[in-house]
């Protein structure tokens, strides 16, 4: 399991502090995609990116 499977994903105190910063907010948004997407479909358009 992931965090962008978890149910609290939105009101987690660790990844709530930890997206404040720089990188945090670049993994939310991956967070996000994933979710959207899911998790195989991410990890192909990642690889596709290159």
């Amino acid at each position: 399991m992931t965090c962008a499977e978890c149910d609290e994903v939105e009101s987690c105190g660790i990844l709530l502090a930890f997206h404040g910063t720089e990188m945090g907010r670049s993994a939310r948004a991956n967070l996000e995609r994933i979710r959207e997407i899911g998790l195989e479909a991410w990890v192909k358009e990642r690889k596709a990116r290159g």
